[in-house]
């Protein structure tokens, strides 16, 4: 079995054959040659990892040997001072994690202090994640993602996990929040809104409108990124829409809010690249799910079209291009009648093409 082993010192990726030795003196002697430096545990500058078939990194004879290279995904050499208590720092983290989702499936939880456990869960894996290289963290944010998934579902037993998430999810403290956890909160927006009332619905979504406008013009996300977090907000609002809007106090926030989420959808190219074209597509297939279940009345004022957009510059005109290609798009799933499209065709003709 060959598989890749990631060397620090060099920054160097070769392969091994673990099937060529019998033990881990042989291993580690074999290392050190390959490497002309002491590899070791006590006293070396440099201490063999693994990760293992779960994903976790591992400290190399930690196990068994026949365990260890039946379960080796890949190697790495690194530096004694960060391989420190790897093996049960990462795995701890994991364990805490696993304990957590059980107890969100719990129907009730016992009488604690869960405020106060939770919050020390999220310092504790921001401090595991910077003892790490972040190729050799665990998955990024996992027992986060965790905390914020227990506080979810016993929210309404225990006003301190309330409190959490009313905090998290403000929008000062929201843009400080790791890409994933940004996610998660768009994702889950159908859920917020049950532990969620009154003044706090209208602010939750009037946050979120305003973190979707300023990802136009921020430059801390990627491109990628950015519609990751725009198709995690159309997935959150979906289920928002699967009853009835008009009964809902806070159904116009919900409305400026997915106006701000379809005028910052990326116009789509037919030469546009895979990876973006891929990326354009899971956006859009979210958006048109959500706008499929959208007030017809508010719809139908979202994808009017004048001819006075079509003269106002290029930023009026991709307007334009996403609101026709919106119809198209409803139109084909049978959201609109095709008579929509057919108003378009006035503007389209009369409309000077530049290329």
């Amino acid at each position: 079995m060959s598989l890749a082993l990631k060397d620090d010192l060099r920054r160097l990726v070769r392969k091994i054959d673990l099937k060529v030795y019998q033990t881990y003196p042989e291993l580690l002697k074999a290392l050190e040659f390959m490497f002309k430096c002491t590899i070791g545990y006590n006293g070396s500058e440099y201490a063999p990892t693994y990760e293992d078939k779960d994903s976790d990194w591992m400290l190399v004879g930690d196990v068994p040997w026949e365990m260890f290279i039946t379960s080796c995904k890949r190697m790495r050499i690194m530096r004694a001072s960060e391989a420190k208590g790897l093996g049960c720092t990462i795995s701890h983290v994991y364990t805490v994690a696993t304990v957590l989702r059980c107890l969100s499936q719990a129907p009730r939880l016992p009488a604690l202090d869960w405020g106060a456990i939770i919050r020390r869960c999220m310092k504790y894996e921001g401090q595991i994640a910077e003892s790490l290289s972040p190729d050799l963290a665990c998955k990024s944010g996992i027992l986060r993602e965790e905390c914020l998934q227990l506080s979810l579902a016993h929210a309404n037993q225990f006003d301190p996990l309330l409190s959490f998430l009313d905090e998290l999810s403000d929008l000062s403290r929201f843009r400080t929040l790791e890409l994933n956890l940004q996610s998660w909160f768009l994702s889950h927006l159908a859920d917020l809104i049950k532990i969620f009332s009154g003044s706090r619905l209208e602010k939750l979504f009037d946050d979120v409108a305003n973190f979707i406008a300023s990802l136009l013009s921020g430059e801390v996300c990627t491109v990628e990124q950015k519609s990751l977090l725009r198709a995690s907000c159309w997935n959150g609002l979906y289920p928002c829409m699967e009853t009835s809007l008009d009964t809902r106090e806070y159904v116009s926030n919900m409305e400026n809010c997915m106006e701000v989420l379809f005028f910052s959808l990326p116009v789509l190219h037919s030469d546009a690249i895979p990876r973006m074209e891929q990326l354009h597509s899971v956006e859009w297939s979210a958006a048109v799910r959500c706008l499929a279940k959208a007030r017809q009345g508010w719809l139908f004022t979202l994808l009017q079209v004048s001819e006075a957009n079509l003269v106002e510059g290029d930023g009026e005109f991709s307007k334009v291009v996403k609101t026709m290609q919106a119809k198209a798009k409803l139109v084909q799933i049978g959201s609109i009648p095709p008579s929509e499209l057919g108003k378009l065709k006035a503007y389209l003709l009369n409309t000077r093409s530049d290329g």
